[in-house]
């Protein structure tokens, strides 16, 4: 172990306005994935951070986050009662439909291992430098082997992708017909979405707890504004909203 780093500067700037070009681009990155070889798939010893090959991996995720958010007796009385009266029964009421599918079983099981990918994890236009028209994706600290359902999912919902509806639904399409060779990809999508936001709702909540650079806690503000985006993230689920996206 060398522990050496190489960088190389990358001229351009984090893209804001996001185009059919540049969406276009992701897929091509995801394209190339897809088309890494079984073998060195296999091969490669570690899983990306934080990999979701089934339900059970998310709702352990879920349940740990709550749990974590809960022992802090974190003293907010807004979050104490979107956690107990919102994010709670949102997640058990989600839980229970998906036991009464015919794919709960199945999709609770972990993916078989053909069908998982090389992933960059984090992936998404935050993580991005446009230079001209060409998008450079950076940051892979996160890869590593996962179900492309958590990368497709996780695409859509970051909240630091600024994506129109009709951006999200091409997206989704897109990523159904290169993963189509899965046969349960696209209902294992569809199944698993909403559980992916619960999972940024607690993830968006982590400002509660933690410090910033300057070891302070982190200001009100931000803490409020991470609230509405976990606030967000729960209606999407009972609204079921996140179905337009994938008609």
């Amino acid at each position: 172990m060398l522990n050496i780093v190489i960088f190389k500067w990358i001229p351009g700037r984090k893209p804001i306005k996001i185009d059919t070009n540049d969406l276009n681009q992701s897929l091509n990155f995801v394209r190339k994935i897809k088309t890494l070889p079984r073998k060195k798939v296999q091969n490669f010893n570690f899983d990306a951070v934080e990999s979701c090959k089934s339900l059970k991996d998310i709702t352990n995720q879920i349940n740990f986050k709550i749990s974590n958010l809960l022992k802090l007796k974190i003293k907010s009385s807004k979050l104490q009662h979107f956690l107990k009266f919102n994010l709670k029964p949102t997640y058990l009421n989600l839980y229970k439909e998906a036991q009464q599918s015919k794919m709960f079983k199945l999709f609770n099981t972990p993916i078989n291992k053909e069908h998982e990918i090389l992933s960059p994890s984090d992936f998404g236009f935050h993580n991005s430098i446009k230079n001209t028209k060409k998008i450079i994706f950076i940051d892979f600290e996160y890869f590593g082997k996962d179900d492309p359902v958590k990368l497709t999912a996780d695409f859509v919902l970051h909240p630091g992708m600024k994506l129109k509806d009709t951006q999200k639904k091409n997206w989704l399409k897109s990523m159904i017909q290169i993963f189509k060779t899965d046969n349960y990809f696209e209902k294992r999508l569809k199944f698993l979405i909403p559980f992916y936001a619960i999972r940024w709702s607690l993830i968006v909540l982590n400002d509660f707890k933690v410090k910033n650079k300057n070891n302070y806690y982190i200001n009100n503000k931000i803490k409020e504004d991470q609230l509405k985006k976990a606030i967000f993230f729960c209606h999407l689920v009972k609204s079921k909203k996140y179905k337009e996206w994938l008609n």
